[in-house]
């Protein structure tokens, strides 16, 4: 990872925003909602914003990315 990367560490904790929420310098738009991930010390680190289908969809390709990783790396089932 370089330098000028910032990692979001896996344990980071994730919260719902929702419409008229801070999320970011903003606040969320009516039908707005977003995933916000904050570190350890409370400062944010990235937010996902979208409608509440965008973010489900998100997350579903997420744990499908996630998924298809493990059947790669997982070994094959015995005879």
């Amino acid at each position: 990872m370089s330098s000028d990367y910032a990692g979001i560490p896996a344990g980071c904790d994730v919260t719902l925003a929702r419409p008229g929420d801070e999320a970011g310098v903003q606040l969320l738009a009516d039908g707005d909602f977003a995933l916000v991930l904050t570190d350890a010390w409370n400062d944010m680190v990235v937010t996902v914003e979208g409608t509440r289908a965008e973010l489900l969809h998100f997350v579903r390709r997420a744990q499908h990315a996630l998924e298809e990783e493990g059947d790669r790396t997982s070994p094959p089932p015995a005879d």
